[in-house]
């Protein structure tokens, strides 16, 4: 069974690895950059 649960400070380190390997990808036309995936 999924379980989705509430997005914490915890998180943060793997969401920056799965925004830096979705901007790398083919699937978007522009890079991310550090500033940007910081500073949302």
């Amino acid at each position: 069974m999924l379980k989705i649960s509430l997005m914490s400070t915890n998180d943060t380190e793997n969401v920056l690895k799965m925004m830096r390997v979705f901007y790398a990808s083919q699937a978007v036309a522009t890079n991310g950059s550090e500033e940007i995936f910081r500073n949302v």
